[in-house]
């Protein structure tokens, strides 16, 4: 059984969630779940990608130093290897505003949270054609 159904799943819990924190007027943490949920769609993909080894298909870190001995590249490397520019530069945009608002209590502005909102619908329809276009990989393969 592969693993993506648990991805999307999660994917799916961490949207709400950031939903609600939203629709609460909690933007600096509904942006941490976005950036999570924007995660678990990246990691459907990964998992089910051709020619990636397992640790590859299942990172471990957000970024890793080179080599395998360090269980290979970690998902924000990974993003920039296989991603096009545009869903690259999301996911980016989304991970540093996930990353920003809990440690540097970076106000996301009037429109911040908004673009952040188009950022995770341009990821997420890449990620459900990309996934839509292969069956997924048992995750027990090498």
């Amino acid at each position: 059984m592969g693993t993506r159904n648990w991805h999307l799943s999660r994917a799916k819990h961490h949207k709400e969630v950031a939903d609600h924190l939203h629709r609460e007027g909690f933007d600096d943490w509904a942006a941490v779940a976005l950036a999570y949920a924007a995660h678990q769609w990246v990691h459907s993909v990964l998992s089910g990608e051709p020619g990636l080894r397992k640790d590859e298909r299942h990172p471990r870190k957000h970024v890793s130093p080179p080599g395998a001995a360090h269980g290979g590249r970690g998902t924000n490397q990974l993003v920039d290897a296989l991603f096009p520019d545009d869903e690259a530069i999301a996911y980016a945009s989304l991970f540093e505003a996930g990353r920003r608002t809990r440690y540097d209590i970076v106000k996301l502005g009037d429109n911040g949270y908004m673009l952040l909102e188009m950022q995770f619908r341009q990821l997420k329809k890449y990620c459900e054609h990309v996934n839509a276009g292969r069956p997924d990989r048992r995750a027990e393969e090498p």
